[in-house]
């Protein structure tokens, strides 16, 4: 992984955030990445990043298909970890050769 993809994830993880009592789309979440962070991501990153915080990170974020649109309820936008700790925990993950991703 990136110090890019990090960035991305780690921009989306405030979004969603800040944006806890909505329910946003996918594209909804690339505007708000362009607006808040001047950041183009195309949407299969968004997806990935998304993916990488529940399932990496234990964060709860719903994903809910509805006509054909992915939205993001974060309702429980909970984890056992802090900002700081993900980071180091995506460097390592990202520097080491023992750890396969």
């Amino acid at each position: 992984m990136n110090k890019k993809k990090i960035d991305n994830t780690q921009c989306i993880l405030n979004i969603l955030k800040k944006n806890s009592e909505d329910i946003l789309t996918i594209r909804e979440i690339h505007e708000l990445m362009k607006d808040e962070y001047n950041v183009e991501i195309n949407y299969f990153n968004i997806r990935t990043s998304i993916d990488i915080l529940n399932e990496d990170y234990n964060y709860k974020i719903y994903i809910f298909l509805e006509n054909g649109i992915r939205e993001y309820n974060k309702n429980d936008l909970e984890s056992n970890y802090t900002i700081g700790e993900i980071k180091v925990i995506i460097d390592s993950q990202s520097y080491s050769n023992a750890i396969e991703y």
